[in-house]
């Protein structure tokens, strides 16, 4: 058994330094305003963004939070900086993000308790059921990508998810707005590499 105290995502906020809530902001911005397949920040732009000595900073400041936000992929000028599900609810976006993946889950638990036999759920029932616009739409698409909320889908300009595997689980959860916290910071490793 774990006797580690569990940490939640507004006491990993409050645990972030001023340069890496502003990386992983930045990294967060530019992948939402993006399109195409090199959507994720290239890592001599972020330095770039950051200044003279943005070449230190950064790698500094991402190594210290390691690989469990963020992590580089990629190699010579196409490497790239990308953030995990965990790293996105870390920026000023996160507690909205955190709010519409519950918000999601609930609406597909109860698109299975209505109908078990729910494979998928597409972008125009969600915006009419949630009320979104094709904006919030496109950032539910955004980070419902990066999270294991869905096993299978198309995430292109209209788009649909395959529910969960665990679907079936869904009507158990009481809480979703924690259910997706506990979700997030099962895959938190402090010792996982950058």
């Amino acid at each position: 058994m774990n006797d580690t105290p569990a940490i939640t995502l507004e006491q990993l906020r409050s645990q972030l330094t001023d340069d890496q809530r502003a990386i992983l902001n930045a990294i967060w911005e530019h992948y939402e305003k993006e399109t195409g397949d090199k959507r994720w920040i290239r890592t001599r732009l972020l330095h770039h963004r950051f200044g003279a000595t943005g070449s230190t900073i950064v790698p500094t400041a991402l190594k210290q939070l390691g690989g469990s936000y963020a992590y580089e992929q990629g190699y010579g000028a196409d490497k790239l900086y990308q953030l995990t599900l965990l790293g996105v609810l870390l920026t000023d976006q996160g507690r909205e993000a955190a709010e519409l993946l519950a918000r999601y889950l609930e609406h597909v638990q109860e698109r299975f308790s209505s109908d078990p036999n729910v494979q998928q759920v597409k972008d125009a029932e969600v915006e009419t059921a949630l009320g979104l616009t094709k904006e919030k739409s496109r950032f539910l698409r955004h980070i419902l990508s990066l999270s294991r909320f869905y096993a299978g889908g198309g995430f292109g300009e209209t788009w649909y998810a395959l529910v969960p595997d665990d679907v079936d689980e869904l009507p158990s959860v009481q809480d979703f707005r924690a259910y997706v916290q506990a979700r997030a910071l099962e895959r938190l490793d402090p010792n996982l590499p950058f």
